[in-house]
């Protein structure tokens, strides 16, 4: 998915996983993304990572990336040059749990 797919719009999907990683954040950041991909409708995780991937591949500034749904992140990490190596990190982080799900079900 081209970072085009997601100009101007943000998947419902995404805003699902920000309400979701706000309320499950007490054992940390790896336990909240399993959490939610572990209960995630099939294909949702997928299509949030794809999300994350769009918006890194963009390089987006601050105000660009509180279009983007990040305006949560931005008032945890910010500025946007920090942000960029922690959304890395969180898209890594859904992807292992995707593929931990994936060996888990087979």
């Amino acid at each position: 998915m081209s970072p085009s797919h997601f100009t101007g719009k943000v998947p419902e999907q995404f805003k699902q996983f920000t309400g979701f990683f706000h309320q499950d954040m007490d054992g940390g950041f790896e336990e909240a993304i399993s959490a939610y991909v572990d209960g995630a409708p099939p294909g949702e995780a997928l299509l949030v990572t794809q999300y994350f991937q769009a918006v890194i591949d963009l390089n987006l500034d601050d105000s660009q990336l509180k279009s983007f749904w990040f305006d949560w992140a931005l008032a945890e990490w910010g500025p946007a040059r920090e942000m960029q190596e922690f959304l890395q990190e969180l898209q890594d982080m859904l992807t292992a749990a995707i593929e931990k799900k994936a060996a888990t079900n087979e």
